[in-house]
């Protein structure tokens, strides 16, 4: 399996960081697509995409909610070409990127901006889009219309609606990230899983984060990915290894080819 958004490189896991990549390695989980936040944590990322080489890949973007009120925002994105400029093999994506309106509105336009610009970017390198969305779906699907038959890209911890997934599912060159909330007894995504093509979904955990049933509360981590694969056997009636395998084929598809 490979684990197409985790933040292994995150604080949560300083303690213990060798231990979690081998747990996933046990359940099957061979690689991880390491999506980047923004300058403070671009050291650790690097170092693990040093240390663990056949395991990490890493993706190289400036996140939507570290627009936010931050000044120097537009030099986060002067660094992000840098990185892509300095160690072009190195990323096999641009991400994460999106837009995010939990936290606050004030900075949409912001949030667009460098949005777009990251848009342009993977266009310019032929590299896939990690794309974040929270609270600002109506806007994402906006924005992206005129970019989205070119680009290829994973909605990661799909969240939107059914008419917003109608909309991305047009496009072929576009997947649909699932992670730990399919799990959860309140989710909707398990009806909308239904109408997702198993050809377009990938898995993901966004560890630390949204942990799956049973450790929902907990600190979430690759070895939980086939919790959420066989949530997605369930409701698609199909069997698991078959999700792990299409899904592998489609991570690889997007990232590696």
């Amino acid at each position: 399996m490979i684990d197409s958004h985790t933040h292994i490189f995150d604080k949560a896991f300083d303690g213990d960081r060798e231990a979690v990549i081998q747990r996933a390695a046990a359940e099957g989980v061979e690689r991880m697509i390491l999506p980047a936040i923004d300058s403070t944590s671009h050291g650790a990322l690097i170092e693990c995409l040093d240390k663990y080489p056949s395991v990490c890949f890493g993706a190289i973007g400036l996140h939507p909610t570290s627009v936010n009120d931050n000044p120097a925002w537009e030099k986060e994105l002067e660094l992000v070409v840098s990185f892509l400029e300095c160690h072009p093999g190195r990323w096999v994506a641009i991400g994460e990127v999106g837009l995010d309106l939990y936290w606050s509105k004030d900075f949409l336009k912001e949030q667009q901006h460098a949005f777009v610009k990251q848009i342009e970017l993977a266009l310019a390198k032929n590299l896939p889009l990690i794309i974040h969305t929270r609270d600002a779906w109506d806007e994402m699907i906006a924005l992206t219309e005129p970019y989205i038959r070119d680009m290829r890209a994973v909605f990661h911890s799909f969240s939107g609606q059914e008419h917003h997934l109608s909309k991305i599912l047009q496009y072929d060159n576009i997947y649909i990230g699932m992670g730990g909330v399919v799990t959860y007894n309140k989710s909707a995504l398990p009806e909308l899983l239904k109408d997702v093509p198993l050809e377009r979904i990938l898995l993901e955990t966004d560890a630390p984060y949204l942990p799956p049933v049973p450790y929902r509360g907990k600190r979430n981590e690759s070895s939980y990915l086939p919790l959420i694969a066989a949530k997605i056997a369930e409701i698609k009636g199909e069997d698991v290894n078959l999700i792990k395998k299409i899904t592998v084929q489609n991570t690889v598809e997007l990232f590696f080819s």
